[in-house]
């Protein structure tokens, strides 16, 4: 009978072992309490090209730590500010940089570790890399529709729904499984449920 544990690649088990010994000593060093763990920096020390996806390595977290929740923190680390009467905010704002100074670049997303195959449809590759399909290669494939790039299918409501379903099972955020690179020459990758979904919207 299966114990239910999820069965790791054999070579990715090195990598599983090295990031759920550092989530152990990350939970030990917050007193237990697994919401002070900063998860997403423990991701960015993993997860790399040739190595573990970040989707991978928010699983081997949930191991140790649990299901991904998101923080109640702000981006400095503090909890938002509440107004008198004990009124929550609508929403937060982030603070501005001093005016004259330039705003950081914003930090690009690594591509999907993993090994890069290609399928083809109508003479157009499709990349894949580990979990991960290039929803920007189907795109193409498709004839590059004005009104379905993937940005188009995110916005969609009940496929944000889908999106958010997927993230959960694989105990990620959604940023976990959807990474879109901005700028010219730049790519949507996507998990590979996300992919046949957004192919199957594509050619109904």
């Amino acid at each position: 009978m299966s114990s239910g544990k999820r069965r790791v690649p054999e070579r990715l088990a090195p990598a599983h072992e090295a990031i759920e010994a550092a989530a152990r000593a990350a939970l030990k060093a917050a007193g237990g309490d697994a919401r002070k763990v900063d998860r997403e920096a423990l991701v960015k020390r993993f997860a790399s090209p040739g190595g573990p996806s970040r989707a991978t390595v928010y699983r081997a977290l949930a191991a140790v730590l649990g299901p991904y929740r998101k923080s109640p923190r702000g981006p400095m680390g503090k909890r938002a500010a509440r107004p008198p009467h004990g009124r929550p905010h609508g929403r937060m704002v982030e603070m501005e940089a001093p005016e004259g100074a330039a705003a950081p670049p914003p930090e690009p997303e690594p591509e999907p570790a993993g090994p890069l195959l290609q399928l083809g449809y109508q003479g157009t590759p499709i990349s894949v890399r580990g979990e991960f399909m290039n929803l920007t290669d189907m795109w193409r494939a498709a004839g590059s529709p004005a009104n379905q790039r993937p940005d188009d299918w995110k916005k969609d409501g009940a496929n944000r729904l889908f999106l958010e379903h997927i993230a959960t099972l694989a105990n990620a955020p959604v940023e976990g499984i959807w990474r879109g690179d901005r700028g010219r020459g730049g790519a949507t990758w996507a998990h590979w449920q996300v992919g046949l979904a957004y192919a199957k919207w594509l050619s109904p």
